[in-house]
This record gives C-alpha cells, structure tokens and sequence, in this order.
C-alpha cells in the first residue's frame, strides 16, 4: 500500500527478481482507500529492463592548438582510443564530423587531412579556417 501525497503523486521502489528475464515489464498499479472516483482504478506503467555491459574501450579527444583561432589558422586535434583492459585500439574505422560551435555565425572549416585508420590507439585531424 502506497501514501498518496495531496498532489495525488506517489514515491515507490521496488527490486526485481534476479531471474528476471530482459525485455520489456510491466507494473500495475490499483487505487485502493481513496475517493470514490478513483477507487478501484487501474493504471499500468511500461519499463524496460536491460543488462549493463561495460564499454570495452574509451574515446578521448582533444585540441592541441590553442584558440583563438582565425581565418587562415590551422587546428589540430588528436583523438586515443583506448581499450580498458589496456592497450590501443588498432585498425579501427573513424568517422569525422567537423563543425562550427561559433554564436557569431557561420565559419567555413576545411578539412585538409583525414585520416580514416586508427593507428596505435591515436588519431590526428588537422583542419583550417577559412
């Protein structure tokens, strides 16, 4: 049996079986001792349950030039990829994106050099603006 509070909420928890199957659950829930007009009430709520797996690797990046920047300007950025257990990622597929975060409007970047390989775990990107 749950309180309602005056604002007809509630708080409730509850532990799952460790048994459970993961898919997708459901609870019901059945107002009991309340006002006649809600007496009696069903309300079902949907929930999913998943299993955590851990990440096997990390993916860092970071500039290594320092802003500001100007038309002209190169910006090297390198990005690690790592394995937790240790070690770099090796021969792993990289998609770019490279765009413009500046409130001032619009800034054309030009990417002069992508690499698409990882290699040992870390990757360079060097893009001018202009």
């Amino acid at each position: 049996m749950l309180a309602i509070n005056p604002f007809g909420g509630f708080d409730a928890s509850f532990t799952l079986p460790p048994t459970m199957n993961l898919g997708y659950a459901m609870v019901e829930l059945e107002a009991a001792g309340v006002a006649e007009k809600v007496e009696g009430s069903r309300f079902a709520h949907q929930f999913q349950v998943q299993e955590f797996r851990r990440p096997e690797f990390e993916v860092t990046a970071r500039t290594e030039t320092e802003g500001p920047l100007f038309v002209g300007d190169y910006a090297k950025v390198s990005v690690a990829a790592n394995y937790f257990a240790g070690g770099g990622l090796q021969n792993a597929e990289v998609k770019w994106n490279v765009s413009n975060g500046s409130p001032g409007g619009p800034v054309m970047v030009k990417v002069d050099t992508v690499t698409t390989r990882v290699s040992r775990g870390v990757l360079m990107l060097q893009a001018s603006i202009g």
